[in-house]
């Protein structure tokens, strides 16, 4: 009997990050009105399934917010104690805001709060090393101007197709990069 409840998890696990990866194409090719069903029959199980794991659309958009926040924080530990960590980083976030800004309507308040947190806090140690090698402003702060440059580049990338949104990005990301480094 333990072995097959091992399984059942295990099955459970995997039916889980199906629709997770499957809600992150659909969400990233058809937007954030995706019907839950297309997700359910993309990941390949029942819509009993789908709503087992997640009660509605919220609680699956904060799954996927979730899994690009730990995306990031994957590459904040591959990138480790380089000083261009900040930027590709940032980068990684526009990128992102990119593909999945029009979800955060759906997010409640309280899991924005703590991606916000994660995101915040993982910048820490970027942020101090672009700092101490001279590649970014040495007044630059987390809590207000992070939170300041991630709220623009949402601006941009809420509206308009994929490739307006992506011109847009690039052109503020340069445009950010620039103003950060020129301030030092």
């Amino acid at each position: 009997m333990a072995l097959q409840e091992k399984n059942f998890r295990k099955d459970a696990r995997e039916n889980k990050e199906a629709l997770i990866q499957a809600a992150m194409s659909a969400f990233s090719e058809n937007g954030s009105e995706t019907p839950l069903n297309a997700i359910a029959k993309a990941a390949g199980v029942s819509r009993a399934t789908f709503y087992r794991n997640f009660p509605d659309r919220s609680s699956i958009v904060a799954a996927v917010l979730s899994k690009n926040v730990s995306t990031l924080e994957q590459s904040a530990i591959t990138l480790k104690n380089s000083d261009e960590t900040f930027y590709k980083l940032i980068e990684y976030i526009v990128h992102q805001q990119v593909e999945f800004q029009a979800l955060l309507s759906y997010l409640p308040k309280k899991e924005g709060i703590i991606l916000e947190q994660r995101i915040l806090k993982l910048f820490e140690e970027p942020v101090q090393l672009a700092q101490e090698s001279g590649k970014l402003r040495t007044d630059f702060d987390i809590n207000n101007d992070l939170k300041l440059i991630i709220n623009m580049l949402g601006g941009i990338t809420i509206s308009g197709d994929a490739q307006t949104r992506t011109i847009r990005a690039e052109r503020a990301l340069c445009l950010i990069k620039e103003g950060l480094f020129k301030g030092n």
